[in-house]
C-alpha cells in the first residue's frame, strides 16, 4: 500500500496474495468485528511486510485488512500474531520489533510483547490471560 501523488493504491505485493480486503461496514453495525484484534500501522513497506507475516503467523485465519488511505488496520478473529522471525523474512533485514510502535498509532484488541513476538488478543473483563497461540514458531 502506497500513497502516490495524492491517490492512495494497494501495492502490488497485497494483489499477489489470499488476503481478503474487506471494510468495516458489513451489516453488523460493527458488532460483528467485536472480538477482532491487531495493529493499525502507517502505510508504507513495513505495513506491507507487516500484512504478509500476519498472513503466514496466522495459518487458516482470515486475514482482513481496512485501508483508510494514511494508515490500515490488520485484524484476525480473537488472536492475531507477528513474529520477529516471519517478519525479518519478508524485510529482508533484521528488524527490533520494538520499532513497530512507531509506525502503528493503534491497535485493537489487547496487546502482549515479547523481543520474538507480538499477539494481540481478545479478551472479556473476566479473561486474565490471552488464550494460547499456537502457530510454526511455537
Amino acid at each position: 500500500m502506497r500513497a502516490t501523488g495524492g491517490a492512495h493504491e494497494v501495492h502490488p505485493a497485497l494483489r499477489e496474495t489470499a488476503i481478503a480486503l474487506m471494510t468495516m461496514e458489513d451489516g453488523t453495525n460493527g458488532k460483528g468485528l467485536a472480538n477482532f484484534v491487531g495493529p493499525v500501522l502507517r502505510v508504507g513497506d513495513l505495513a506491507d511486510a507487516v500484512v504478509r507475516a500476519i498472513e503466514e503467523d496466522n495459518p487458516g485465519k482470515q486475514v482482513r485488512i481496512v485501508d483508510r488511505g494514511d494508515y490500515v488496520r490488520i485484524h484476525t478473529e480473537q488472536t492475531c500474531r507477528l513474529t520477529k522471525q516471519t517478519l525479518e523474512l519478508l524485510l529482508g533485514h533484521a528488524y527490533d520489533l520494538r520499532l513497530l510502535e512507531i509506525d502503528m498509532p493503534s491497535f485493537s484488541g489487547r496487546l502482549k510483547t515479547r523481543g520474538d513476538e507480538y499477539v494481540w488478543y481478545y479478551q472479556t473483563d473476566d479473561a486474565t490471560e490471552p488464550p494460547a497461540v499456537g502457530g510454526k514458531n511455537s
